[in-house]
């Protein structure tokens, strides 16, 4: 959770319904890249381990499923199992803050 004492009285319900979450979620460096993500079509980003990648994807996953009605995202992962596994972990942690709103999402293994 959110240690920042200023994030403490914020409505994260109406936040998430209106797909408002890289703003007060992301890292400022993640937030870099998440903006790149939104104005460009195809991005090429060389960062290090640890760096956020996934959660900045999982974080435009999230907001584009709630603003955008019938979207289908696709995920993949060198190994069947990773998607999953590593995806459902961000997606969890992202919606802690308002576990209310989090939807419900389906998978299919496979091509």
């Amino acid at each position: 959770m959110l240690t920042n004492p200023l994030l403490k009285n914020i409505d994260y319900d109406y936040l998430y319904k209106n797909g408002i979450i890289a703003p007060w979620y992301l890292k400022p460096s993640q937030l870099q890249l998440y903006n790149m993500i939104q104005s460009l079509r195809r991005v090429v980003c060389s960062c290090r381990r640890r760096f956020g990648k996934t959660t900045v994807i999982g974080v435009d996953f999230c907001e584009n499923c709630v603003t955008k009605e019938g979207l289908r995202v696709f995920y993949g992962s060198p190994q069947l199992n990773q998607s999953r596994a590593i995806l459902s972990q961000v997606l969890e942690h992202i919606y802690a803050y308002a576990p209310r709103c989090k939807p419900k999402y389906y998978t299919q293994d496979g091509c």
